[in-house]
């Protein structure tokens, strides 16, 4: 507190009123719940905007009831303008928490009865409404009511979807962009540079402008189809269907001064069609396609570099049939490849195969969707349970994103929960809250799509941010940082051309995490034994300590390093906050403890 003090006097007093109250939902077992609706004062400060524009003028009062009476009848009229909290369905297991937590036995008639000189709620739950109910708790929800004043340049209020530099930083079209970050947080958007005849350019984010990675339209000729991943060390790689050697598979990785081929380029058997790269946890870089070598019509193909040659996983060709979207990636927990596709074979249906050393086999039931699929994405939660994304002809197109549970696909929230047709959705896992994201553009009106990202918060998707926050030709592809931020990156529309964009959304924290500042790196996070801090900035003397949602210093100590790494192993499962101070800066961030 005295360390905020000196950044900002009105803060302090702000968190220092409801600081008791700040962790209400997390003691209480409810944020997953209620997190989004109840950890904020925007619900309150929403409707005291609107009380304020019926009874803000009125300065006398006759009975002190009266006031009572403006602020029903008030609430009455602004009723319709409210939406409902999120979770609402599941108020009555808030009120029956609370209850237990306040250890209210005597129910009486009256609502409820506020001590204003002590500043504080006696609550009273006999015969509530659940209107009542609602109207109760948006005065009882745990807040802290921050300044207005900025002191942290990271703080989320009032912020949404955001271009990462300049709108359109490509010289000229550029499609598909594909998007991956380093584990430092640094972005990096891959496409066909029609500045350069379709030759590939591959561009990352300085902090302050985009800049090439070596040299714009660095392959041979025109390049398709292609993929880009980014290993745990930091090395930069890009596959594509080189046209330069007869659309054959090429793969090239950034060496700090040049990209150079890795193996021999153009090294399938004949030429592909779309292209899935990802590199293991171990650095092996793999690439999935659809092979049309020989009498192949565009059956699935994985092949791996051994660190001399291109050698295949498996069978050529091991696909029933054609497959087309292919979406390589790797089990977090075993290390494991898995591949989901269309499958051409079985109704052109949703599939998914992983290797278990020898061949491929299917994961559940092959051709497991409703309908025909198209743009089949897959990905893993954190525990290793596989999800894949897709659009469904028998749902008009609509998203629909399903996952294995050992036996069986599910699906996650409502099948064809998108409220349009799509095009293109790109799936991927938060780090820190461990949910699975959306991003996607809806069918095109005029050849423009409309781009929108949406999570699942363990029962229905919701939109992040604004809905249709920009416009795009081509392919959104999203990607999360490790400390929770959403990247996209598209094909904008910029006049009359399509350039490569990229926007951020960095507000999806919650509770003391919104002050969280973007220049602490933490990772993993969740975490077992051990974490890594990584700072920039000059200053590099930080006292740290690790706290528990009750308020608990577990872990003191002091980073002089850029890069620490701290023993976590004795501290229980759950969830801790980091936070990181010196003489003129407060550094704070989430870290689940697994």
């Amino acid at each position: 507190m005295a360390d905020l003090k000196t950044l900002n006097v009105s803060a302090a007093r702000s968190l220092d009123e409801g600081l008791e109250e700040i962790l209400t939902l997390h003691k209480l077992g409810l944020n997953v719940k209620f997190g989004r609706s109840l950890s904020t004062i925007n619900c309150i400060e929403n409707l005291n905007s609107q009380l304020k524009k019926y009874i803000g003028r009125v300065k006398i009062w006759t009975l002190s009831n009266e006031r009572y009476r403006w602020v029903a009848a008030a609430l009455l009229e602004i009723e319709h303008k409210m939406r409902k909290v999120d979770n609402f369905v599941k108020l009555e297991k808030l009120k029956t928490t609370l209850i237990k937590e306040v250890k209210i036995r005597t129910l009486e008639k009256s609502n409820f009865n506020l001590n204003w000189d002590k500043l504080k709620c006696t609550v009273i739950f006999k015969n509530l409404t659940m209107k009542q109910l609602l109207f109760l708790i948006l005065f009882i929800s745990p807040f802290v009511n921050y300044a207005q004043d900025c002191w942290n340049r990271s703080s989320p209020l009032n912020k949404d979807w955001r271009y990462l530099g300049n709108a359109g930083f490509s010289g000229r079209d550029a499609y598909p962009t594909k998007l991956a970050l380093s584990l430092n947080g640094v972005p990096y958007v891959a496409y066909e540079d029609f500045n350069f005849n379709g030759k590939l350019t591959v561009m990352h984010f300085n902090g302050s402008s985009w800049v090439n990675t070596g040299n714009a339209g660095f392959t041979l000729d025109e390049a398709q189809n292609i993929s880009l991943a980014i290993s745990k060390e930091g090395e930069q790689y890009v596959a594509y269907s080189d046209l330069g050697h007869y659309s054959k598979a090429s793969v090239m990785k950034f060496n700090g001064i040049n990209w150079i081929y890795v193996g021999t380029p153009g090294f399938s058997q004949g030429n592909i069609f779309y292209t899935s790269l990802a590199i293991s946890p171990s650095g092996e870089p793999y690439i999935a396609f659809s092979d049309w070598a020989g009498n192949y019509s565009g059956n699935l193909t994985v092949m791996k570099f051994n660190g001399v040659n291109w050698q295949l996983v498996g069978n050529e060709a091991f696909s029933p049939g054609g497959a087309d979207f292919p979406s390589l990636a790797f089990n977090p927990v075993d290390s494991t490849p898995y591949v989901a596709f269309k499958d051409n074979s079985n109704s052109a249906k949703a599939a998914v195969m992983q290797f278990n050393g020898i061949t491929w086999v299917n994961v559940g039931n092959s051709g497991f969707s409703q309908g025909e699929t198209g743009f089949t994405n897959l990905a893993f939660s954190p525990s290793g349970q596989p999800y894949v994304s897709y659009t469904d002809i028998y749902d008009s197109s609509y998203a629909s994103v399903m996952k294995f549970d050992s036996t069986t696909w599910s699906y996650v929230g409502s099948q064809g929960f998108s409220h349009d047709s799509i095009y293109s959705p790109s799936l991927c896992f938060s780090p820190t809250d461990s949910l699975p994201y959306l991003a996607f553009a809806y069918y095109p009106m005029y050849n423009v799509n409309n781009l929108s990202v949406m999570k699942f918060n363990g029962i229905t998707w919701e939109q992040v941010g604004s809905s249709n926050f920009a416009k795009t030709f081509y392919f959104p592809n999203l990607a999360i940082s490790q400390n929770g931020i959403p990247f996209v990156a598209f094909t904008d529309v910029v006049g009359s051309s399509s350039k490569a964009s990229v926007m951020k959304y960095d507000s999806i924290s919650d509770g003391i995490n919104e002050r969280q500042d973007s220049t602490l790196m933490m990772y993993p996070n969740p975490a077992i034994d051990f974490i890594t801090i990584e700072l920039s900035g000059a200053k590099l003397k930080y006292e740290l300590s690790i706290i528990n949602i009750e308020g608990q210093k577990l872990i003191t100590g002091q980073i002089t390093h850029a890069k620490s790494q701290i023993d976590i192993s004795c501290l229980p499962s759950g969830v801790y906050f980091i936070r990181m101070t010196n003489d003129k800066i407060v550094k704070v961030g989430k870290l689940i403890k697994e």
